[in-house]
């Protein structure tokens, strides 16, 4: 018995160390558990915030605004309108561009006039030759009223017309001829020509191309802005 003393004892201490080992390793994991809790684990890199895809409704702003003019004169910055007088007795096409406007009635076969002036407000105030005259006040994307023609008051009605359509002109100086053609939005022309001062109607006008045949000769014809000066 006396031989194992030392050894029992030996055994025991080793289970004590043992024993408080464990305590202590315990003790540490709950304070490593409580301090996570109160003290979170901060992250060096600055939280990511997502990104939109839209863009903010004052750079839209910005962007409508710096593609779309804004023109005083109430109607687009430049726009052509064709259509007929109330009885269809002739066509009608008025070209605007900025606060400038022109106008051209004609029968198709005699009568034509020529009419200038300004765009303001919504409303064209054009005047031509021999007292002819045009008010009309646009709405939407017609443009209605009265010209005068010849002292004969008529109503009219004209509709906004993209390309190909609108009002064109050439002239032909070998031929002495100018003509003019207004192209409808559906396609349907009236024109007339003038040559040694008498009117005709006007041949027929390859829009898309600009082209036509005056007097044997082949003519590429120009678009009429707000601005053209019309023919004197």
């Amino acid at each position: 018995m006396k031989k194992h003393g030392p050894v029992l004892t030996l055994l025991a201490v080793v289970l004590f160390m043992a024993g408080m080992f464990a305590v202590n390793m315990t003790k540490a994991k709950r304070v490593r558990s409580v301090n996570a809790a109160a003290y979170p684990a901060v992250s060096s890199s600055a939280p990511t915030q997502p990104v939109s895809t839209s863009a903010s409704p004052t750079a839209t702003a910005r962007a409508t605004a710096s593609v779309t003019p804004t023109i005083a004169s109430g109607f687009p910055a430049q726009v052509a309108y064709t259509g007929w007088t109330a009885g269809h007795e002739a066509s009608i096409a008025i070209a605007v561009k900025a606060n400038r406007g022109v106008a051209y009635l004609c029968d198709g076969t005699q009568v034509e006039s020529w009419l200038r002036g300004k765009a303001e407000g919504g409303v064209v105030t054009l005047t031509g030759k021999s007292g002819d005259a045009l008010t009309g006040r646009v709405r939407g994307d017609t443009v209605s009223g009265e010209i005068s023609v010849r002292g004969r008051r008529l109503a009219f009605s004209a509709k906004v017309t993209a390309p190909p359509g609108g009002l064109y002109t050439a002239t032909v100086a070998a031929a002495q001829a100018r003509v003019t053609w207004i192209v409808r939005a559906d396609g349907g022309q009236t024109g007339l020509q003038i040559r040694d001062g008498k009117g005709a109607p006007a041949p027929r006008l390859d829009p898309t191309n600009r082209l036509a045949t005056v007097a044997g000769t082949t003519v590429q014809a120009a678009a009429v802005a707000g601005d053209f000066p019309p023919p004197g």
